[in-house]
């Protein structure tokens, strides 16, 4: 299941993901335990755990943040479209900020269909993208021609949030959201709301 999700050709952050300095690598349970880590990865915990992970402390008392432990029970709760539980495993993408930059983090279910959530394990790609001057949903939006509204879908997207969180945080109806994100993607000429991310990240 996890190569089928890395061979396909049209992945956004494909430009990303193969820079020099390779992903981390995360297996976790939605409780925020570690069932396996890549060098990278530890890299990565050591560099945004409350009060510095890195700081003469073992690994083994090192900690996933709790902003990502709350992303990946959400992404272990979601289930797969009908019919394609085989082929299309939940995923999705946020933002982190930590102290030395920024972290997109790519989020894939593993377990089938129908598994409580406590049996299930969440596969995390993280790649850090360095420090930048802020992501700009309004430059998004002079680009495509973004209403404002639709400038504000995006601000709560590219921080991970899924469609019923957006719109409670914006006061609409989740499928008002839905709405917004289709002809946000025919604007921008985006094929998913990992695009539209992707494409947030590129200016």
């Amino acid at each position: 299941m996890v190569s089928s999700f890395w061979n396909v050709s049209e992945l956004p952050f494909e430009d990303i993901l193969q820079k020099r300095v390779l992903p981390g690598l995360l297996v976790v349970e939605p409780t925020g335990r570690i069932v396996f880590s890549s060098d990278e990865a530890w890299c990565f915990l050591a560099d945004t755990a409350p009060g510095g992970n890195g700081n003469g402390t073992s690994r083994s008392s090192w900690v996933v943040p709790s902003k990502i432990v709350e992303f990946c029970r959400e992404v272990a709760k979601q289930q797969p479209a009908m019919g394609q539980a085989n082929e299309s495993p939940s995923r999705r993408a946020m933002l982190f900020h930590g102290p030395s930059g920024d972290y997109i983090v790519v989020a894939v279910s593993l377990g089938r269909p129908g598994l409580s959530t406590r049996r299930k394990f969440v596969f995390l790609v993280i790649q850090k993208i360095g420090k930048r001057k802020g992501l700009d949903p309004e430059r998004l939006g002079q680009l495509y021609g973004l209403t404002k509204r639709e400038q504000e879908v995006v601000a709560w997207l590219i921080r991970g949030n899924s469609n019923k969180e957006i719109a409670a945080s914006l006061k609409i109806q989740e499928y008002t959201v839905k709405d917004h994100l289709k002809h946000i993607m025919a604007k921008c000429e985006a094929d998913s709301r990992l695009n539209i991310v992707s494409k947030v990240l590129s200016l």
